[in-house]
């Protein structure tokens, strides 16, 4: 229906863990989390998971202030925005220092229930493309140690999708 709980949230994250996935994306956020969210996402952090979340649907037309939501906020976290099929952020699209990616966030289709298509936006339809290019990174296996710290891992990931995506406003994260 739409919404869960932080208990839900963990338990997937906690069974993610378990079952030895690589890849989380989280098409959900909220304005806090309480700590057992942030100590579930550092175990599978720990675990060498790459975790991708929507950074939220809390921005405004100026593109300005920090209005990244949780669990996007946490810094193990990739957090996406959203862009437009002109590469524009999408003006509902949170904005903040976490933000790391962009991805297609607006009038994207996606399949519904009784096998039809319908067109979203959101950051939750723009995470996903993220955490697909997470995935194909590992499968690719041509990923380089990048943070020197002597094995391919999650932070390997994360620095490549950094290192090689395309700077759509001033330079820098934004």
């Amino acid at each position: 229906n739409g919404s869960g709980t932080w208990s839900g949230v963990i338990a997937g994250i906690d069974w993610a863990v378990g079952n030895g996935i690589d890849v989380i994306n989280m098409s959900l956020g909220a304005s806090s989390a309480p700590s057992a969210v942030q100590s579930a996402i550092d175990a599978a952090h720990d675990a060498g998971v790459v975790i991708v979340a929507a950074a939220g649907n809390s921005g405004n037309q100026f593109g300005i202030g920090n209005n990244v939501t949780f669990p996007a906020k946490f810094s193990q976290v990739i957090a996406v925005a959203a862009i437009d099929s002109g590469n524009n952020r999408a003006s509902f699209s949170s904005t903040g220092n976490e933000v790391e990616v962009a991805a297609p966030g607006v009038s994207v289709l996606s399949t519904t229930p009784n096998d039809s298509y319908s067109s979203f936006s959101g950051t939750s339809m723009a995470s996903p493309h993220a955490a697909g290019l997470a995935a194909l990174l590992l499968a690719s296996g041509t990923l380089v140690d990048q943070d020197s710290d002597g094995d391919v891992d999650n932070e390997d990931v994360r620095l490549r999708m950094r290192n090689t995506t395309t700077d759509l406003g001033n330079p820098g994260r934004d």
